[in-house]
């Protein structure tokens, strides 16, 4: 029978068909004094993943059900330097908390509004993700071109996840971008074009959700103070190592 302490102990699953996972959980389960993991068995008590793919969609639902999971992605800002970490979230929804030095230390240019592009983008997720959440890409698609088509006239662009065309190239003349919460929302904010997110984003607080209102986006004067906030909800690889990351998500830090 496993003691109580058994159950507290930190599990990082790495997916066997994402070499890459197990790259970015190692420092992480050093950090956590937690163990790294290639068999998808769920253990109970904390688990941590990092990115979604099929062969863990199992695990990661164990996790979900019994509370209590990190989830680790590509970052907001700074993508490749830092790491977006969430507890028992995909993304983060909690409070504003703007992390100013973290922040300026990104350099992240916010651009002013633009209100004068042709196009709507809409950009995807990936199949896992839509299966993760219950609802079939496909299905989701053509609901959101539906309700596009009642409210705008605007060409729509489909930009897939991965596509390899630069975002920038695709912003130049857009007027909005739609998706459920890809990371392209707070791209496409911080350079001057308004967002509609339909899921559960950390765009949200700068974005709309009612696609009826395509052609009046949400344009906020004060964004910096949320970017702050999520610039605080990231970290380095050495941030998860010596466990900074580990203290600030489980408010020790």
């Amino acid at each position: 029978m496993r003691s109580k302490a058994a159950l507290r102990f930190v599990t990082c699953y790495a997916w066997r068909s994402k070499p890459r996972s197990v790259r970015i959980l190692r420092p992480f389960a050093s950090g956590c004094r937690g163990r790294l993991t290639v068999d998808p068995r769920y253990v109970p008590g904390p688990a941590v993943f990092y990115g979604m793919r099929a062969d863990g969609m199992a695990t990661l639902r164990a996790a979900q059900a019994h509370g209590d999971w990190y989830y680790i992605d590509n970052a907001y800002f700074g993508r490749e330097t830092y790491y977006r970490v969430t507890r028992n979230a995909l993304q983060y929804r909690g409070k504003e908390r703007p992390d100013w030095r973290r922040w300026a230390r990104l350099r992240q240019p916010v651009e002013p509004w633009r209100r004068d592009g042709r196009d709507i983008l809409l950009c995807l997720q990936s199949e896992v993700f839509h299966d993760l959440i219950g609802q079939p890409r496909a299905a989701w698609v053509a609901n959101v071109r539906a309700e596009l088509r009642r409210h705008t006239d605007r060409p729509v662009i489909v930009r897939e996840k991965g596509d390899a065309t630069p975002l920038s190239a695709q912003l130049a003349d857009c007027w909005a971008v739609v998706t459920l919460q890809s990371n392209c929302a707070l791209d496409s904010i911080c350079s001057g074009v308004p967002a509609f997110v339909l899921g559960e984003s950390a765009a949200a607080p700068l974005a709309l959700s009612d696609l009826s209102q395509i052609e009046r986006p949400l344009y906020r004067d004060d964004r910096e103070p949320w970017l702050a906030t999520l610039a605080g909800q990231q970290w380095t690889l050495d941030e998860f190592r010596n466990g900074t990351a580990w203290s600030a998500l489980r408010g020790t830090g």
